[in-house]
């Protein structure tokens, strides 16, 4: 898949390293869904989720949740599908 539009010239994603503060281990699920939201809160247009890419030989898939399901979630799924490989 080529895109319409060429790379150096796509306007840079921002990312927020918010949640990068609290530890997974040791961090209530339900209180970083709340920081989550609150940051999410930010960008009323957007539209949020979390999702994951991956590719095996030259087939790319993706794979994206509503923002209801935890990051914890996304990462656990995205693990499991890439760890055959």
């Amino acid at each position: 898949m080529i895109p319409d539009t060429p790379p150096w010239l796509l306007t840079p994603p921002q990312v927020i390293f918010d949640l990068t503060q609290y530890s997974k281990c040791s961090t209530n699920p339900a209180a970083y869904c709340v920081h989550f939201l609150e940051i999410a809160s930010q960008f009323p247009k957007a539209t949020h989720c979390a999702g994951f890419t991956y590719w095996i030989d030259k087939m790319v898939y993706t794979h994206r949740h509503r923002n209801i399901v935890s990051n914890f979630t996304t990462e656990l799924q995205a693990t499991c599908v890439s760890k055959p490989y």
